[in-house]
């Protein structure tokens, strides 16, 4: 979404939140009553917390809406959550133990599980909607279509990067970009793909020391207040939809004792989350202090879906398209890493 859109709709968007402020207030009733997606489970062994750790963004903005708004405790669930500068430090906490469950990409999780099949998915978190990854330039530069890129130096976000082939994609967010390249016939050959810390992009482009830069989350958002506009979304055609984050933990920890109820309670605390975030108002009310961003800022920022069930034919595209890709060079036996 552009940013002078959304600030065209703003009278609507307030009419929106106040029907949200209602249908959120609802949620929780429709929890606790007959509708309780909850109901039945059984209560998971007493003084048992979960930590769950996470890189604060908009794709995992779910786990904290389940934490504060009592989702988890009315699945019978306490959760702990730590945060992380990166996956890759999420990782080896997981690794090491020092935490239950991670938030993380499903770039970095597939590669991974490829050289060590060690993890589970337990939910699926944040698939891909139009805007949450997009290659962006300005109205002024001599990039007019994506075909222009040929030939060209472009910043691509250093976050989660894995160690691919050199020239395939290091990143679920650049593999998307590749793979909707490719479906319109762009000749990627000659394009330089330069990892960057995304701040530093958005000030080169707005600069014009760079023709275009592809940018995710909340880093959309920034380059579009600053004049950037759309050249391509990486999330249509191929990657419409696609899963880009889910919820992980180690088959180890699940084969412990009681862990595996804590998991699904845990599941189900997220997935009321998700279903009170298909209404708009309950994830813009928790970015500012999950993001540490403005008021206004969350209610103009762009997300994706937070799915209501993990479908392993979804993660399967995923897998695929990373595969396809050249990011993990093989396609990982995603049935196995679901859990039931």
């Amino acid at each position: 979404m552009r940013l002078s859109a959304a600030i065209d709709r703003a009278p609507r968007r307030r009419r929106l939140r106040l029907i949200a402020a209602v249908f959120a207030g609802m949620v929780p009733t429709l929890v606790i009553s007959g509708c309780n997606p909850l109901h039945g489970l059984s209560s998971p062994p007493a003084n048992v917390t979960i930590t769950v750790g996470a890189v604060p963004g908009i794709e995992n903005a779910n786990l904290f809406l389940a934490q504060k708004d009592g989702y988890f405790t009315r699945a019978g669930v306490r959760v702990k959550i730590v945060r992380f500068l990166s996956v890759k430090s999420e990782i080896a906490a997981l690794d090491n133990g020092s935490v239950d469950v991670i938030a993380a990409d499903y770039g970095d999780m597939f590669f991974y599980q490829a050289q060590n099949a060690i993890y589970r998915v337990l939910a699926d978190g944040y698939d891909a909607a139009p805007g949450v990854i997009e290659i962006v330039t300005l109205p002024s530069s001599n990039i007019k279509s994506p075909s222009d890129l040929a030939g060209r130096q472009i910043p691509v976000p250093d976050a989660e990067q894995v160690r691919a082939a050199a020239g395939d994609p290091n990143t679920l967010d650049l593999a998307s970009a590749v793979s909707v390249l490719q479906s319109d016939g762009v000749n990627l050959a000659g394009v330089q793909w330069q990892p960057m810390l995304q701040t530093k992009a958005i000030t080169e482009l707005i600069d014009h020391k760079v023709p275009a830069i592809l940018v995710s989350g909340l880093n959309v958002y920034t380059a579009q207040q600053q004049g950037a506009v759309e050249l391509v979304d990486a999330c249509s055609g191929p990657t419409s939809g696609i899963p880009l984050d889910g919820f992980f933990a180690a088959t180890s920890w699940l084969r412990e004792a009681n862990n595996t109820a804590v998991a699904k309670e845990f599941r189900q605390g997220l997935y009321a989350a998700d279903a009170a975030a298909t209404m708009p108002g309950p994830i813009q009310a928790v970015l500012p202090a999950w993001l540490n961003i403005t008021k206004s800022e969350a209610d103009l920022v762009t997300t994706g879906t937070y799915p209501l069930s993990t479908i392993t034919a979804s993660l399967y595209r995923t897998a695929a398209l990373l595969n396809n890709e050249g990011t993990t060079g093989v396609e990982v036996n995603v049935a196995k890493m679901v859990v039931r």
